[in-house]
């Protein structure tokens, strides 16, 4: 038909800048300054898998830097972000972490 199309679903989380905070379905979370560029760094990446190391490099030195520094603020934002919108934030093993814009398709058997 024409002039018509498909609409995609929006994506569950959003970012404030000006608020340094995440939108979870509409709803304002509130973000630490390094979970905020951790999340900033993988919406830009637009669902590719980022690699650990550039998440770590991204973020800087800074006091209690520890080489698992980047999993534990994932885990703390997943916990934040509730089980529907954690979802979309995935670790690709040995590798790095991704932020898809939409839940991956349930496969049924």
């Amino acid at each position: 038909m024409p002039g018509s199309y498909v609409a995609t679903a929006p994506s569950p989380i959003s970012l404030d800048p000006g608020g340094q905070r995440m939108l979870v379905d509409g709803a304002p979370v509130a973000l630490t300054p390094l979970e905020f560029r951790l999340l900033t760094a993988l919406l830009r990446g637009n669902g590719r898998v980022i690699p650990r190391e550039d998440l770590r490099a991204g973020l800087g030195e800074w006091a209690g830097s520890r080489s698992r520094s980047v999993d534990l603020h994932i885990h703390r934002i997943r916990r934040k972000l509730g089980p529907r919108a954690a979802a979309l934030l995935t670790t690709e093993r040995g590798v790095g972490f991704s932020l898809r814009a939409t839940p991956a398709p349930v496969e049924s058997h």
